[in-house]
């Protein structure tokens, strides 16, 4: 699709004299397919797996239209993304694709982070002898995973892109990462 707007391109440049390119016609084709040459990369970003419903309303507040996403509507034809002329957003669509990719990355993060601490074994000892209190703790392998799993999280989400869905930081926050203090508590986390 891409490589047939270049050669139309190439074509009305090769064929257009100094006479016919001062037309209302040659400027209206020319115009048009620069605009379609500037939208084709937009449209292959848009099509990725990452698009999920809330980047495609994004895109409908940056276009100011409206219209059925293709999740929705799978027999969404290429003239309604033409219509929404995303050449004239194209740092918006730019800007919402590559969230969608960042967000596609923190996910599988998140996922891989969950399989990995679904099998972790967590053991229970007296915080002193006849104590009714118990400490959770985990072997010293499974604390640096958790270590590197730390920082794996902190670097996924860095805070202004996440700053709504964090709190600030508590004294017990900064207690329960003391290395010396033991391993946080699942429920702490």
């Amino acid at each position: 699709m891409e490589e047939f707007a270049k050669q139309l391109q190439k074509k009305l440049k090769a064929s257009g004299t100094k006479k016919t390119r001062g037309c209302a016609a040659y400027k209206g084709l020319d115009k048009q397919n620069k605009d379609f040459l500037s939208t084709c990369p937009l449209i292959a970003a848009l099509k990725h797996k990452s698009m999920r419903p809330r980047h495609w309303e994004q895109l409908m507040k940056a276009t100011k239209k409206s219209f059925t996403p293709p999740q929705e509507d799978p027999a969404m034809k290429l003239q309604n993304l033409l219509d929404l002329s995303l050449h004239e957003f194209t740092a918006d669509v730019e800007e919402i694709c590559d969230q969608a990719l960042k967000e596609e990355k923190m996910e599988d993060t998140l996922r891989k982070l969950k399989e990995t601490w679904a099998t972790i074994v967590f053991v229970s000892d007296p915080y002193k002898e006849g104590s009714d209190v118990r400490l959770l703790k985990i072997g010293e392998d499974d604390f640096e995973t958790l270590e590197n799993d730390q920082l794996a999280v902190q670097s996924a989400c860095p805070a202004p892109r996440c700053a709504s869905a964090r709190s600030p930081p508590t004294r017990h926050d900064y207690a329960r990462t003391r290395r010396h203090d033991g391993v946080p508590i699942p429920g702490d986390v």
